[in-house]
């Protein structure tokens, strides 16, 4: 019942999904208990289906209370309870309430980092999400630094070419463009140095910051401000452009990510 759960919320069929859910959350309950690891995957899996169709209080409540039965059952450092943690963190957020979504993601990186390392996959994801929670804040410049960081440590980890560096990578070009940067270093970087990108990638430059003309100063005779942090992106990404379809994969997760910007690894929630 759990797996068919998944599989009709893997379709799209949300509701149904969640009624499966519930469903078997009800008989673990009555057979095995409140407590039972079983019981509270199902509750788990319920959440999320509730977040799928915006229900997004109820999930809340539903992985509040998965949270506080696992941190009882299994402690607060396991990683079913971080787990839900994380996905408490996530309904908090779409409700708005980023400030705590900031906290609850921070708690569990930190409790990730301890226990699984820092560049265990779910600790990346910590990360990554915690860096969303501050750019829906506004603290872009913070936001930016956990983005850069990300994208390191998930190089470093899974390689240059994995789907969750570039997504990363994608990430941070976006914190870039926020605040304005993207398109002045890219156009400062073109000036300065001699690299031949695919053409493609240069288009996507203009593209991807089309809706901002020049840079967003008052004064347009000051200096440009220094950055050392959207520099190392931009270097990343004109490394990356020597590889044949860079271009092209760079501009499918910018495009994904403007058209709908809460999809990029902001939801890594899983079934525990």
């Amino acid at each position: 019942m759990n797996n068919l759960a998944i599989a009709l919320k893997e379709q799209g069929k949300y509701a149904e999904a969640a009624a499966m859910h519930l469903q078997t959350m009800q008989l673990r309950e009555m057979m095995l208990g409140k407590d039972h690891p079983d019981t509270l995957t199902s509750m788990n899996n319920l959440a999320i289906a509730l977040k799928e169709q915006g229900k997004y209080a109820e999930a809340e409540a539903m992985h509040l209370q998965t949270t506080q039965l696992r941190e009882m059952m299994l402690g607060k450092d396991h990683p079913d309870t971080l787990g839900s943690m994380n996905n408490l963190a996530i309904s908090l957020r779409l409700q708005g309430k980023y400030a705590e979504a900031e906290a609850m993601h921070l708690q569990t990186l930190k409790l990730r980092e301890t226990v699984l390392g820092k560049d265990h996959p779910d600790t990346l994801t910590s990360m990554n999400n915690l860096a969303v929670a501050l750019e829906k804040q506004g603290k872009y410049t913070e936001a930016e630094a956990m983005h850069l960081q990300t994208m390191q440590l998930t190089e470093a980890a899974l390689g240059k070419d994995h789907p969750d560096t570039l997504t990363s990578m994608n990430n941070l070009a976006i914190a870039l463009e926020k605040q304005g940067k993207f398109h002045t270093v890219i156009e400062s970087s073109r000036a300065d140095s001699e690299w031949k990108a695919d053409p493609g990638l240069s288009n996507l430059i203009h593209e991807s910051d089309g809706s901002r003309q020049g840079v967003n100063r008052s004064d347009k005779d000051a200096p440009l401000p220094e950055s050392h942090l959207a520099q190392e992106v931009v270097d990343y990404i004109f490394d990356y452009a020597t590889n044949g379809n860079a271009a092209y994969d760079f501009k499918c997760m910018h495009v994904s990510h403007r058209n709908n910007q809460e999809t990029i690894l902001a939801d890594f929630e899983h079934f525990y």
